[in-house]
């Protein structure tokens, strides 16, 4: 009897230490959020499941070792929609450590078409993934993998009303005001475009001029959480990679690039297209929503009459570079060359710069991607002449 009732005991007593801890792991989870399995990799819970654009969707993820401190030192988690290699990514989203190697997140699912490496996606009805990346003790590269994903599905989106479009017709546009423009004169641009990658706000986009099959940058073009644009520059007489900007109509896009080259993927909208660039670090970008913009001529001086200027400045950063004590040494930059005169611009000279990677191999300062795949041709954007040396710059 007396070893039956000692048995007995020990049963009793097992009872009550696995009610304890039943009750402490219940204690660990946040109320009112569903646990996450405490698995050996990495795994991921949504909350809800499905809705319509605009969804605030919460992330619950577990990571394996991941720490409060692992998140402090990160300050937000990428969050990717239907991919982190190729999808759209947040890529700084606020981030709480619940415990236990768990976290919490949110992404609010876009009511704007976003801007993906494939190009434009349009969200419709259907089921998309939600992923993370790069989140406590990851692997290099991590980017481009998704951590843990789970399955989300849109519904209603085609109820939705704002920038509504299709797949096969984007809706992107730009629009100058003034549409025609002097040398100097400020520019506002408007328009829409697909939400562009969110680092705490959209990226935003970069205007990019071309003329004479040559393409240069403008200006930055910041975008709103709805996909619209706005900007401001000055029109620029001369642009690094292009030269005197003629006059007459130019076109002006929006340009997106992707630090990563993707294989092909379909047809894309029109209007849209993907360039595809580099070597061993490839890279792409995406052009959309080009725009007429007319170039007026420079204002002659004969005309402009009487001046009393109180401030001069060049529409951009070092168009020219004067040799220090050498007035007369001038140089600029131009497509594939630059433009040199030592005599105060009664005769000029130019020194291609094609080749110039190739050269630099062989000193302490390599124009390259790589040992292996010197830039071809490297674009002159500005010009530093060595005060010592009227043959260096």
């Amino acid at each position: 009897m007396q070893v039956q009732h000692r048995a007995k005991g020990r049963r009793v007593g097992a009872l009550v230490a696995l009610l304890f801890l039943s009750l402490a792991v219940l204690a660990s989870v946040v109320p009112g959020t569903p646990a996450v399995a405490a698995t050996g990799r990495p795994t991921l819970h949504l909350s809800p499941a499905s809705g319509p654009p605009g969804t605030v969707i919460t992330l619950h993820g577990y990571v394996p070792g991941l720490t409060a401190k692992n998140l402090q030192a990160l300050g937000g988690v990428t969050i990717c929609l239907d991919g982190c290699a190729h999808g759209f990514t947040d890529q700084s989203a606020p981030v709480r450590y619940t415990g236990n190697g768990q976290f919490t997140a949110r992404l609010t699912l876009p009511k704007v078409p976003v801007l993906t490496a494939f190009g434009p996606l349009v969200l419709t009805d259907g089921t998309y993934t939600v992923g993370f990346t790069c989140i406590g003790p990851s692997p290099a590269g991590c980017l481009s993998s998704t951590m843990a994903s789970a399955p989300f599905r849109v519904e209603g989106a085609t109820t939705q009303e704002a920038h509504a479009c299709s797949a096969q017709e984007v809706c992107a546009s730009l629009v100058f005001s003034p549409a025609d423009a002097r040398p100097g004169q400020l520019v506002r641009v408007t328009g829409f475009a697909p939400l562009s990658p969110v680092i705490g706000q959209p990226f935003g986009y970069n205007l990019a001029l071309r003329q004479g099959g040559h393409t240069a940058t403008l200006s930055a073009v910041t975008q709103g959480m709805d996909g619209r644009l706005s900007a401001t520059f000055r029109m620029p007489a001369v642009l690094g990679g292009i030269g005197t900007v003629s006059a007459g109509v130019t076109h002006v896009a929006l340009q997106y690039q992707f630090n990563s080259a993707v294989p092909s993927h379909g047809a894309l909208p029109p209007g849209v297209t993907i360039e595809r660039k580099g070597h061993e670090y490839g890279y792409e970008l995406i052009s959309l929503a080009s725009a007429p913009l007319r170039v007026l001529g420079l204002t002659g001086w004969a005309s402009v009459g009487a001046l009393a200027p109180r401030a001069i400045r060049w529409s951009q950063p070092l168009p020219f570079a004067v040799r220090a004590g050498h007035p007369q040494d001038i140089a600029y930059c131009a497509p594939g060359a630059i433009r040199i005169t030592t005599d105060g611009g009664r005769t000029w000279q130019s020194v291609a710069t094609e080749g110039a990677a190739v050269r630099s191999m062989s000193t302490a300062y390599p124009i390259a991607y790589s040992l292996k795949a010197p830039a071809p041709n490297p674009t002159c954007s500005a010009v530093l002449w060595d005060p010592n040396d009227a043959h260096t710059f």
